[in-house]
């Protein structure tokens, strides 16, 4: 998980650290004990989204998107992530050029924790979203944006044991368990659940 958006994007120093050190690392530490998924083969990697096709089953795109990067436009997920690509310009196979992938991550899913206010944060604690899903629909990357805010004026209402709640209530949004997210749950590894 990366926290360098709510660091960059929340002002209360004190309060950004207490979740950046403490808060999320034991929301992520209780979720990788309640949580299992069938773990991926090598490193996950996200796909470059190819606004038009030169030719899909050699990898050869005419133009990449100029937003794949973008997770619900809050973070900019880093190119290290990403698969390889041939970029065609000229609608000429001969003529490409090679994205590279940068590896990508040994984790199941990379998370993103950013803190911007100025949308969506009235009167709500936080919101999240996935962003890429692999082939069988399975949320691979995602956001969780947390509004500053909102927090502090709960005061010493808000506790760690509420603060811990609510990043593993998002966290669950991310994995797919949302309004949007239960229609593309699979079962038997085939079907979409009716």
């Amino acid at each position: 998980y990366n926290t360098e958006g709510l660091l960059a994007e929340w002002s209360d120093y004190d309060f950004k650290h207490w979740f950046a050190t403490d808060v999320i690392p034991a929301a992520i530490e209780f979720l990788e004990k309640v949580v299992s998924v069938r773990p991926i083969d090598g490193n996950l990697t996200l796909e470059r989204k190819c606004s038009s096709w030169l030719n899909e089953h050699e990898n050869q795109c005419e133009r990449v998107s100029t937003s794949y990067t973008s997770c619900g436009g809050f973070h900019d997920i880093e190119d290290k992530y990403f698969d390889e690509i041939y970029e065609c310009s000229d609608r000429d196979a001969d003529n490409c050029i090679l994205h590279e992938s940068g590896g990508g991550t040994a984790h199941d899913l990379t998370l993103y924790f950013t803190g911007r206010t100025s949308y969506g944060c009235d009167g709500v604690y936080g919101f999240s979203s996935f962003c890429h899903q692999n082939l069988w629909d399975r949320p691979i990357a995602g956001f969780v944006n947390l509004c500053e805010q909102t927090l502090l004026d709960e005061g010493q209402y808000f506790t760690w044991e509420k603060a811990v709640t609510l990043v593993v209530h998002e966290v669950y949004h991310v994995m797919g368990f949302s309004s949007t997210g239960f229609a593309y749950f699979r079962y038997n590894n085939k079907d979409r659940t009716p």
